[in-house]
């Protein structure tokens, strides 16, 4: 006897810098495709003229947003900016999932880690990635986005992009017809629901972690670099390589991203983009303790300077 199984909708979750196109891209698609409808998000934010009530998100007060947070009936929920909240009604997905709907959204990265965690089986990640970081900064000036956006956009950006190598797929958004037609097969084999895609992208993709280590005002001679693989995250693979080198169990608190020396300034996340290939690499900076230097005795260490390189 063949026993069918009932098919329960998915969730397609856009994750990526804000500025790098994913909602030029969902649009694109939705437009394409009569079985995707958009998963509209709450928001405090006011209405644009171009957005409908319902349709984009559902745009509520204040207090109506609070409401929501008191019956717990938001999956999950984030200020964006002071006063300007975003957040998954529950009740929406949970009926699209059981009525076999398929939606698509843009959520940003807390919002997606915890929708992969209550509908891992529905819930598909899709990274858009801008070409470059400076490039990212340039399409936003040249489409008049004011700077203070740019400079809260690009803050955020340091800590989005890390969650490239958490999702299933990665688009390269550096051509917007491009971009739709690698969005719209991801959604369409997947809801095929045959063997996933193996690689439906324009680019090679590759991740690499870097760890610059301090110690007084000398530098580690050679950082230490590896490749970063699928599903790990970058900061987990740079603790877990200073505890190779030097025998010692960090603490990601201490882990970070910003330069530990006034004198020495760097990019945290560093992207490579060529026709042929597209690479992230994660540079994370880490100062020896006065209890640990003795551990690093063996390694070649340089002065700091203002001309050291950490590209």
């Amino acid at each position: 006897m063949n026993i069918s199984k009932e098919r329960l909708g998915q969730l397609f979750i856009l994750v990526g810098p804000g500025g790098v196109g994913k909602n030029t891209l969902m649009n694109e698609v939705l437009r394409q495709l009569d079985n995707l409808k958009q998963l509209p998000t709450a928001t405090t934010r006011p209405i644009r003229d171009n957005e409908q009530q319902g349709r984009e998100h559902l745009f509520l007060t204040l207090p109506e947003f609070q409401r929501l947070i008191d019956k717990q009936a938001l999956i999950e929920y984030t200020e964006v900016r002071p006063g300007q909240f975003y957040g998954v009604p529950r009740e929406t997905v949970q009926s699209a999932i059981t009525e076999s709907r398929d939606l698509i959204a843009d959520v940003e990265v807390l919002g997606a880690t915890i929708l992969r965690e209550q509908y891992p089986e529905q819930t598909i990640l899709i990274f858009i990635a801008p070409p470059s970081i400076d490039r990212l900064e340039k399409q936003m000036r040249e489409r008049g986005t004011d700077e203070s956006t740019i400079r809260d956009r690009m803050k955020r950006a340091i800590m989005e992009i890390p969650f490239a190598p958490m999702c299933d797929y990665l688009i390269v958004n550096d051509d917007i017809e491009t971009g739709a037609d690698e969005l719209r097969a991801i959604v369409t084999h997947e809801q095929r629901d045959i063997d996933p895609l193996m690689s439906k992208h324009t680019h090679d993709i590759s991740y690499e972690v870097r760890v610059i280590v301090f110690k007084d005002d000398e530098v580690l001679a050679e950082p230490l670099i590896s490749p970063l693989k699928q599903g790990t995250p970058p900061a987990q693979k740079a603790l877990e390589m200073l505890t190779g080198a030097f025998s010692i169990h960090p603490s990601s608190e201490i882990l970070t991203q910003d330069s530990l020396d006034p004198q020495v300034t760097f990019k945290p996340i560093w992207i490579e983009h060529s026709p042929e290939s597209y690479s992230i690499r994660f540079t994370y900076a880490y100062r020896l303790t006065d209890t640990l230097v003795n551990v690093a005795d063996s390694f070649s260490w340089k002065p700091i300077t203002r001309s050291i390189d950490l590209r």
